[in-house]
């Protein structure tokens, strides 16, 4: 009897419970799992969020109609452009007029601000 019991508790693994050696709760497991969130929370914000809102054509006109309407009258709108750049936490709007920079705007919550 002594080796049917041994090798039936060799077939069964031991019981595991959520707690270490020390007695505490298995403080690892639920770091990673808390890490591993919020790598995922990190990459959606700086690659999906970004491709849903307007894009850099939206941002261009919203800069030419602000320059348009503010600015037209003084410095005219021949040879004017407006540029999306891209600064990676942000975005700008750059106005040109014949090559040479002439206003950087930032857009925020349907507002446009001088920069």
């Amino acid at each position: 009897m002594k080796n049917g019991l041994d090798q039936e508790n060799s077939l069964n693994p031991p019981e595991r419970s959520n707690k270490n050696s020390n007695g505490g709760p298995d403080f690892w497991k639920y770091l990673n799992i808390a890490l591993l969130a919020v790598l995922i929370i990190i990459g959606a914000n700086r690659f999906i969020f970004p491709m849903i809102g307007g894009g850099n054509d939206n941002l261009s006109q919203i800069g030419m109609a602000y320059y348009t309407e503010n600015y037209a009258e003084k410095m005219g709108t021949e040879g004017v452009e407006s540029r999306v750049q891209n600064l990676g936490c942000h975005k700008e709007i750059h106005i040109y007029k014949d090559g040479t920079l002439v206003m950087r705007l930032s857009y925020f919550n349907g507002k446009v601000y001088e920069l």
